[in-house]
């Protein structure tokens, strides 16, 4: 009797052997599952969170990197104006330094022959005679004025002065010095200054129809000249 059951006892044991390792193998299983839901579930907001720093980043390079190549682009737009201006008013002052005065007298191709300065010369005044300016070269660009005036036969006046002509044609002058001469019947005279301080100009141009050379003369002090006109001789 004993030895029948035996059998029964050992299937037995083997079946619940079976049952606890089948059901170690199922938890350790679902376990397993379990962590790897966790640890996907712990990573994955890492990774959301990490993609959109990354996002971000580049998000703001590319919008630095814009504004970057827009701001050039302005500078560059910017420059090119500005040169263009200076080049407008370079070109400006140019043709304003070049432009021809028709009443600027030009030395003729007998002067340029003679190698004779359009300026120097003897001018008599056309209204009296009594006027005389001689104009001669100084050093560099100066001019040398002198004006001789017969006011009688006993007294006569002279001025001198100097300065440069300007691209017009106009020598402007504030070292003007007047001096009186007096003679006596005996043939003797004095001179006496009468100012160191005069100011005025010279006004070159050309007599219409004629071509002749001429000059006008503004005196500040004494408008002693207002209205003659001296011719070159």
């Amino acid at each position: 009797m004993k030895k029948r059951f035996i059998p029964f006892i050992l299937a037995a044991a083997l079946l619940c052997g079976c049952g606890a390792s089948n059901g170690t193998a199922s938890g350790s299983s679902q376990a397993s599952v379990s962590s790897a839901v966790e640890s996907k579930a712990q990573s994955d907001p890492e990774s959301k969170n990490e993609s959109k720093a990354e996002s971000k980043a580049e998000s703001k390079a590319e919008s630095k990197a814009e504004s970057k190549k827009a701001s050039e682009a302005v500078s560059k737009e910017e420059s090119k104006e500005e040169s263009k201006e200076e080049v407008k008013e370079e070109s400006k002052a140019d043709e304003a330094m070049h432009e021809k005065d028709d009443s600027i007298p030009e030395p003729d191709d007998t002067s340029s022959a003679n190698n004779e300065d359009p300026f120097e010369g003897t001018y008599v005044d056309q209204t009296a005679g009594r006027g005389i300016i001689l104009i001669s070269k100084g050093d560099g660009i100066t001019y040398n004025v002198t004006v001789q005036w017969s006011s009688s036969a006993a007294e006569s006046a002279s001025w001198t002065m100097s300065g440069e002509f300007s691209g017009r044609g106009v020598l402007n002058y504030s070292n003007g010095q007047k001096t009186v001469t007096t003679y006596t019947d005996e043939g003797n005279y004095t001179e006496e200054v009468v100012y160191t301080d005069g100011t005025g100009y010279f006004q070159m141009g050309n007599i219409d129809g004629t071509g002749e050379t001429s000059v006008n003369w503004s005196d500040d002090k004494e408008n002693i000249a207002d209205g003659t006109l001296f011719v070159k001789q």
